[in-house]
């Protein structure tokens, strides 16, 4: 969680910068990528990391391509003078905040509930594959319809929102595809509506930012 919440964007961060300021794009590529091969291979051996049908090749190729991206993408971000989208901001927000929630109560932390269906032979890898895509349909549906709907309606469009993922939930229960430990039907409905009522508080502050600046 902390990794990808905070290591990822404070590295990619330091990285725009002295990229955007290189002459030699492929020498700042494969020093960072083959910093971030050997963090891999440090968590692989502090078991922080277990690879399923994975291995350190294909995790160095994506830090290779990625990197290059972002060398070539790093002056254009560095000199980008308007504010990032909305829908970008929106979505990002989204993703980080119902991912957290699927992290810290069902796999891999307190492993209170367990979706499980048979995707992948490791059931860690079968739950998180199936929570953070639920999540993520939640997500761009938040992104796709709250921007472009008038104020006194966002709210219904949250709760239909977090409706739409307790379905899917209770859904999958029922047909023995969510499997509780210490859970029950009430902590499932928390689940969706604690991150989409943090979503919609977020909605809010960026509106009245928005129109303090248009104010001013």
């Amino acid at each position: 969680m902390f990794a990808d919440t905070l290591i990822l964007p404070f590295a990619f961060i330091i990285y725009v910068y002295y990229a955007s300021k290189t002459k030699h794009p492929w020498r700042i590529t494969l020093l960072f990528a083959s910093g971030f091969i050997i963090l891999e291979l440090f968590y692989l051996k502090l078991g922080y990391i277990a690879y399923i049908r994975w291995n350190i090749g294909y995790s160095a190729t994506f830090y290779i391509i990625g990197f290059r991206l972002g060398a070539f993408l790093a002056p254009r971000l560095k000199s980008y003078m308007p504010p990032i989208p909305y829908r970008v901001r929106l979505l990002a927000f989204s993703h980080m905040i119902i991912m957290w929630f699927g992290a810290l109560f069902a796999s891999p932390l307190l492993k209170l509930y367990q979706y499980k269906l048979g995707l992948f032979h490791d059931p860690m890898a079968d739950c998180r594959f199936v929570d953070l895509l639920s999540g993520e349909v939640l997500a761009i549906l938040c992104t796709m319809f709250i921007p472009s709907t008038p104020m006194k309606y966002r709210p219904l469009v949250f709760t239909l929102v977090a409706g739409i993922g307790i379905s899917f939930a209770f859904y999958s229960y029922y047909h023995g595809w969510l499997i509780y430990h210490d859970w029950n039907h009430f902590l499932t409905a928390f689940r969706y509506i604690a991150p989409i009522f943090m979503i919609m508080l977020y909605d809010r502050w960026e509106t009245a930012y928005v129109n303090r600046i248009v104010g001013a």
